[in-house]
């Protein structure tokens, strides 16, 4: 797994998900970056990444909670340090695959 402008995450198959590789756009403020296991109408490959500068409002995905799971949760300062806030326990396993 790589968190950072570059987020890549592994097969989760505890969680039915493929690999997945997002990349952020630069910022020069600091956001909170969270991605999401969603509904397949919501998104064909089932991820959802939500990177929200700190003062504006959350952005979270369009599917109803109960459908919808924290796989990671991350701060990202703008020299791309990375502090980690929550890893998914599927998504640890699998990073130990």
């Amino acid at each position: 797994m790589l968190l950072g402008i570059n987020i890549h995450i592994p097969v989760i198959a505890g969680l039915g998900l493929g690999e997945f590789n997002h990349t952020l756009e630069n910022s020069a403020t600091s956001r909170r970056v969270k991605v999401f296991k969603v509904p397949e109408a919501v998104s064909v490959d089932r991820y959802f990444v939500s990177a929200t500068e700190y003062g504006a409002v959350e952005v979270v995905p369009p599917s109803r909670v109960k459908n919808t799971v924290l796989l990671v949760d991350f701060d990202l300062d703008p020299d791309n340090r990375v502090t980690k806030r929550y890893i998914h326990p599927e998504v640890g396993k699998a990073m130990l695959s």
